[in-house]
Formats: C-alpha cells, sequence, structure tokens
C-alpha cells in the first residue's frame, strides 16, 4: 500500500492499486466501458477476461447472492476508458436520490441502484456503509463505507 499523500490526487497508471489516506481508503481503477459519477455507488470487480491484462474495474451493480462484491464511491466523477481512485472504505460524500435517510441506518445498493437504500437498524450481508448523517432532501449525506464484500440484492 501507498501511504505517500500527494499520491491520493495523482492519476493512477494502473488498476489495483491501494491507498490511505485521512483514515479512508481508495482502490485504482480502469473505467472500461463506463463512465462514473461522484458520488454514485459503484461494485468494484475484474473485467473478467482471465488474463495477464485483467483490470480491475467498476460498474453498475448487479445481483449476486453471496458477499463477493465490494462498493465504492468516486470522490470525482470519471470519465469512459481511464484510471481513477474509487473510495471503499471511511467517510463518503454519497448522493441521496429517492429514499430518507436516518443517522444510524445500514445502507446497502440493489441491482442496477444509483444510490445507497437503507436496509435496517441491524446489519445485514448486504450493508456496505452506515448512515453517518440524516438526509431528507436529495442531497449528499456522510456514510461509513465498510471496504468488505457484500451481497447484491434484486431491486424487487
Amino acid at each position: 500500500m501507498f501511504f505517500n499523500t500527494e499520491i491520493a490526487h495523482a492519476v493512477p497508471l494502473e488498476s489495483g492499486l491501494e491507498i490511505c489516506k485521512d483514515n479512508k481508503k481508495y482502490v485504482s481503477v480502469w473505467t472500461a466501458n463506463t463512465a462514473l459519477t461522484a458520488g454514485i455507488p459503484y461494485v468494484i470487480g475484474y473485467d473478467g477476461d482471465g488474463g495477464a491484462g485483467k483490470q480491475i474495474v467498476a460498474g453498475a451493480p448487479a445481483t449476486l447472492a453471496g458477499a463477493v462484491n465490494i462498493v465504492g464511491v468516486p470522490e470525482t466523477s470519471l470519465a469512459t476508458g481511464v484510471y481513477g481512485w474509487v473510495q471503499i472504505y471511511g467517510n463518503a460524500e454519497v448522493a441521496r436520490i429517492a429514499q430518507d435517510i436516518v443517522a444510524g441506518d445500514y445502507l446497502e445498493v440493489l441491482d442496477a441502484g444509483v444510490s445507497l437504500t437503507p436496509t435496517s437498524t441491524t446489519r445485514r450481508v448486504s450493508s456496505c456503509a452506515v448512515a453517518v448523517d440524516a438526509s431528507t432532501v436529495a442531497s449528499d449525506f456522510t456514510t461509513f463505507l465498510f471496504g468488505i464484500p457484500v451481497e447484491i440484492n434484486s431491486a424487487t
């Protein structure tokens, strides 16, 4: 892991690098076939080519049973086909889309989701974060990302 604080704002040269800064953890990703929007949750995974050129990519969440998905949130938007940093652990500003959020709610991202959804006050295998503050309007709010593998549930 790198601990040089100057690296956190530099463009990474490859995917799979990890850095820690200010009690936050970031992983470098290749945006492959999709641009990433700041504050929106994405699933971090491999591009699936299985070869030596395998890249760590970020993409839209898809239903997958079992705790195998890491959810991350980019602090800044990233264009398609570039390397960039996605935060996977620590306090993060996340975009609130539709539902009211209460401080202390455990949060998950659902299949094809573009926001974190409250699950309950009890942690589940799908919980990727906990709300640090409340939000009742369509604005960013602070969460604490766990940085652990989680299950992605169906939106229905």
